[in-house]
């Protein structure tokens, strides 16, 4: 916002805050939130308790400020160890949280009470207010001057920025509590190691079921209804808890579309003759998945491009898998991505995407940084 301000002023122009205008398109008609109840997510999975969170997000603010104002609702999840379903694929709820340092930090949760009624003493255990959704912008109005609020501009809205500014002293902080949770604890690494197990067992099971039902004349299979099998194959057990995002299903070109979503009046059928791509994950309690697979049904062979693509593409896989590097560095996922290309490279081929992102942990299928 601040960058925009700074463009915009250069030309003159002014930006001046006004009501939000989707709100006024809405005005009665516009839907409720949902009041689907959030729950806690036991530290058997999680590996850390909240109590020991707060500290870790204060120690490495490193009393720079006196408050961190957090409203991206997968960072807020993560710090309480609390999961809901308010967004689909997500198990995220709409919420807002101060977390306020010092000898004992505690939290203030915006937040619909019905949604979390049922956890009073579970709140009590973590030093955490309840207050309604809709006062955070009267608590921000309402910081003294000179509190010094932390404030990542680049995941929170610039009303609530302006708030904190005006009233109090807004802290610029790169996302803190990302950046932690980005780094997985051993419960949350060996749950994500089990989940995955879980998961590629049942695509295991979709592909043998895609082999056998292929062969018939009439199998009636179609990228959608393949989508939702794959779906069906995966919810077992009492750690499943949905899909992690919207099955990406596709046979043939389609395989080439970007985050390609089969509908199901308007998709091609399944054969053995073309590539097979399957891009799709699972959430579990113990971890989130995401898993793409490519399979040929045996119908026309293969050619000899798709042999060499398809072979350049795992030898980048096997360079990524085999690299080591030093736990003091500050290299990070995209510095290696060149291993992932260069196969591909070398022949002037290329893929147009990203090699791969963070996950996480019974949380969004994409987690920064």
């Amino acid at each position: 916002m601040e960058t925009r301000e700074k463009y915009f002023t250069g030309k003159k122009i002014e930006l001046a805050p006004v009501e939000n205008l989707v709100d006024l398109v809405w005005g009665d008609e516009r839907p409720a939130r949902p009041e689907n109840l959030v729950n806690h997510l036991e530290d058997k999975y999680t590996g850390e308790a909240t109590l020991k969170k707060y500290e870790r997000v204060a120690k490495k603010l490193d009393k720079s400020v006196d408050k961190l104002l957090v409203s991206t609702l997968d960072d807020i999840a993560w710090l309480l160890n609390l999961r809901g379903t308010d967004i689909n694929y997500n198990p995220v709820f709409f919420s807002y949280v101060i977390l306020h340092l010092g000898e004992t930090n505690r939290v203030t949760l915006y937040i619909k009470d019905s949604k979390v009624e049922h956890l009073a003493d579970y709140f009590k255990s973590i030093n955490v207010e309840v207050v309604p959704y809709d006062r955070i912008e009267t608590d921000l109005k309402a910081l003294e001057k000179g509190v010094k609020i932390g404030v990542d501009t680049k995941k929170t809205n610039s009303e609530l920025y302006r708030l904190a500014k005006e009233s109090a002293e807004a802290v610029v902080k790169d996302s803190i509590i990302e950046t932690i949770k980005a780094a997985k604890n051993e419960t949350e690494q060996k749950g994500m190691r089990a989940c995955n197990v879980r998961d590629c067992a049942a695509i295991m099971k979709y592909f043998a079921f895609l082999e056998k039902e292929l062969k018939k004349e009439n199998h009636g299979l179609t990228e959608y209804t393949g989508a939702r099998k794959m779906d069906n194959f995966r919810t077992f057990g009492d750690y499943h808890k949905g899909p992690s995002f919207d099955t990406i299903s596709s046979i043939g070109a389609n395989g080439a579309v970007i985050h390609y979503k089969p509908e199901e009046n308007d998709c091609l059928d399944l054969n053995r003759d073309e590539i097979y791509l399957l891009d799709s994950g699972g959430q579990y309690l113990d971890g989130t998945t995401d898993i793409t697979r490519c399979g040929h049904f045996g119908g026309k062979p293969v050619t000899d491009f798709q042999k060499e693509a398809y072979t350049r593409v795992l030898l980048g896989v096997l360079d990524l898998e085999r690299i080591v590097w030093p736990s003091d560095s500050t290299i990070g996922g995209a510095d290696m991505d060149i291993l992932a290309r260069m196969h591909l490279w070398e022949v002037g081929l290329d893929y147009k995407h990203g090699t791969g992102h963070g996950v996480g942990s019974f949380l969004n299928v994409h987690e920064g940084p």
